[in-house]
């Protein structure tokens, strides 16, 4: 199984999530960067420079993920340490086509109640009228609605929280509207050909698939889906038109070996489920690069830390590994 760390929360479930391995230079040539072993980050594709970035994510070890942005390029690895939002995890992430940047919000360490936006050399704090503190939710774009739809985990109240969040022109809107109820460790991406925000899994019933079509949610039921799921990833892929669902566990006990199975992939088209393939891919984040036009997994081999990191691509319905790197133990 992954390492796992088990933080204090107002939630009366137990947070699981992967652990993670330090870098020690403060300064690391870009050609040669190694992007250590880190989860629960934002891996959101940065058009302006057709590269993904990746940001978030703690670790036990002082200074090893805080002001510091991961760029992968299609081939290699760049960093950079740049004042910003600092440590955090749970920090989701998406692309602002209005702003031209990418924007974060909220995280379970060092929270929030603001957006921070990233312009690919510097960190911005935003101010959000009605946005408070939050964790353990998600964030995605909407281009029809022209603002961001957050949903789930916990605010500032201690409380878990079923309203949908419309994020527009400096303002952050609460819909008490019917919906998936209460969320944490699901998966949410936006369907652009659809426009559709879909939503699968996580929470009190993590079998479940929801899509918001920026007025009300519809509770979407087929006899063939991916079924149980927490911890999984979902992104869209613009050259398939297909919503992407790969790896998560089926509950949140680190020793049922269910949770250990070699991770499924699969497609969600609007209308059905496609199992696509089933692969030791055991991913830490995945996003679209939409410049090659291909889902990249950055991840473990295998489900325990003696598996070695690595980069895969999903092409022609499997995951093709494009870097491989050394094996590294994470920290416990």
């Amino acid at each position: 199984m992954y390492q796992l760390k088990i933080h204090q929360l107002p939630f009366k479930f137990v947070l699981l999530f992967f652990a993670f391995i330090p870098f020690t230079s403060s300064c690391q040539n870009p050609a040669s960067a190694k992007f250590p072993g880190r989860g629960d980050g934002a891996f959101v594709y940065f058009p302006p420079a057709g590269t993904l970035i990746f940001a978030g994510a703690v670790s036990d070890h002082a200074g090893a993920a805080q002001n510091d942005i991961w760029k992968w390029n299609g081939k290699s690895w760049s960093n950079e340490f740049l004042p910003g939002p600092g440590l955090r995890d749970f920090f989701p992430g998406d692309f602002n086509p209005e702003t031209g940047t990418v924007w974060f919000y909220g995280g379970h360490d060092n929270p929030a109640g603001v957006i921070w936006s990233f312009d690919g050399n510097n960190w911005t704090k935003i101010p959000i009228q009605g946005l408070d503190n939050r964790d353990h939710h998600q964030m995605v774009y909407a281009d029809h609605l022209k603002a961001f739809v957050a949903y789930g985990g916990n605010n500032q109240r201690m409380d878990l929280d079923t309203s949908t969040w419309i994020i527009k022109d400096g303002k952050a809107t609460a819909l008490i509207i019917p919906g998936p109820g209460i969320r944490y460790h699901s998966a949410m991406a936006y369907d652009k050909n659809r426009k559709k925000v879909v939503l699968y899994g996580g929470g009190e019933k993590p079998s479940e698939l929801w899509e918001f079509d920026g007025k009300q949610w519809q509770k979407i039921t087929r006899d063939v889906s991916p079924g149980k799921k927490l911890y999984h990833h979902m992104v869209y892929d613009e050259n398939l038109k297909m919503v992407i669902l790969h790896g998560g566990w089926h509950n949140q006990d680190p020793n049922d070996p269910f949770n250990g199975l070699t991770p499924e992939t699969w497609g969600w088209d609007g209308n059905s489920w496609t199992k696509i393939t089933q692969q030791n891919v055991f991913a830490h984040a995945m996003g679209y690069d939409a410049t090659r036009k291909v889902v990249v997994a950055y991840g473990r081999s295998g489900s325990s830390n003696n598996f070695p990191f690595g980069v895969w691509n999903l092409q022609n319905g499997k995951w093709e590994k494009i870097a491989d790197y050394d094996t590294a133990k994470g920290a416990n």
